[in-house]
């Protein structure tokens, strides 16, 4: 189940969260990874066209930790992300037990599998 804007404007989320819980989250089922998102009031990091990497594009997760210019040291995935929001979108750094940080890295890595089979032990 994901929110919508008349779910949300209703009382800006509050019933939402006492029902469901948090707007925003990921899941797996069946050697499926979902991520549901949350655009209605929370900054879209996801797609926003001004975004470093709009829907994940050209991210290359699967070659982190590397050496990263813009930081000049060796960098996770969630550092390239935080230095994403931080600089072009020009948002608030994400902790890395952000429910949001969990929820791009999903993103970032089911967009990265697109097209490609799931393997046993492989994903």
């Amino acid at each position: 189940m994901m929110v919508g804007e008349h779910d949300w404007y209703l009382n800006m989320g509050e019933k939402w969260r006492e029902l469901f819980g948090d707007p925003w989250y990921s899941f797996d089922h069946k050697g499926v990874h979902f991520v549901v998102l949350n655009s209605v009031v929370v900054e879209d990091y996801w797609t926003a066209p001004n975004m470093c990497h709009p829907d994940a594009s050209n991210t290359h997760p699967e070659t982190y930790p590397k050496f990263q210019t813009q930081l000049k040291t060796v960098a996770l995935l969630r550092d390239m992300v935080n230095w994403c929001v931080e600089n072009p979108m020009e948002g608030k750094k994400l902790g890395g037990d952000d429910p949001k940080m969990k929820v791009l890295e999903a993103y970032i890595y089911s967009s990265a599998r697109s097209g490609k089979s799931l393997e046993p032990g492989k994903h």
